[in-house]
């Protein structure tokens, strides 16, 4: 889990996606993180129980208490995901999905993609992981 900002429980909302696979995973966030109308406050990604779907859980809020160094968050992020079986096809996987996101076109010319964020979540038997990375385009210098 990563905490990017604080807000009162009652303002915090909860928007879960579910997905077995990685591409699938980074599609359904990329388009929450196009139509947000509130502040991230924190993002988690959870392993995989016996179905093998991996949960990630965005936290929102209207009027946060603190915004942290990545508030960010919003129509300029870009997620990638990634899934593997081992230590050394994780480190391949991750590399492959930062190519494809560098690879992307920024929604503003010159913009260079920002990492704010990575995480990485097991599956309950160990058969699966899955990577989340989150980059945010900013402006060059």
């Amino acid at each position: 889990m990563t905490q990017y900002a604080t807000s009162l429980l009652s303002d915090a909302t909860s928007t879960f996606v579910q997905a077995a696979e990685a591409d699938l995973m980074a599609s359904q966030l990329n388009t929450i993180f196009q139509q947000l109308e509130n502040v991230v406050i924190a993002l988690t990604l959870a392993g995989a129980g016996d179905g093998h779907t991996f949960v990630v859980n965005v936290v929102q809020s209207a009027n946060p208490i603190t915004e942290g160094p990545f508030d960010v968050l919003g129509e300029k992020t870009l997620i990638g995901c990634y899934l593997a079986s081992t230590g050394e096809t994780l480190a391949a996987a991750r590399a492959a999905a930062v190519t494809n996101m560098q690879a992307q076109t920024p929604p503003d010319p010159g913009d260079d993609l920002v990492l704010t964020d990575e995480q990485v979540a097991g599956s309950s038997k160990g058969t699966r992981f899955m990577g989340l990375i989150v980059g945010v385009w900013t402006p060059q210098g």
